[in-house]
């Protein structure tokens, strides 16, 4: 599930994973799960998986946010996927 943000100029952050067997996680508990280690996500787009990690600091609204790793090619998928 997305969020539209105006802080900073419009853009979406995830508010919500959903998980493949139903469970929802909420942003800060998915944000606090990764940070602390005791949770790792991922995503499955176009046949590739990608790790979801924490931005530290939107560049629009300076939040911490759910994005998949950068260093992939699907880097923005989280945004791409239909609200659950």
């Amino acid at each position: 599930m997305k969020q539209d943000r105006l802080s900073g100029g419009w853009h979406q952050h995830p508010v919500r994973l959903c998980l493949a067997d139903g469970r929802q996680i909420d942003k800060a508990d998915a944000i606090s799960d990764i940070r602390d280690g005791n949770a790792t996500y991922f995503l499955l787009s176009d046949g590739t998986w990608a790790e979801v990690e924490v931005g530290e600091h939107c560049p629009r609204c300076a939040e911490p946010y759910l994005r998949t790793n950068k260093d992939t090619s699907i880097h923005d998928a989280l945004i791409r996927l239909p609200n659950c």
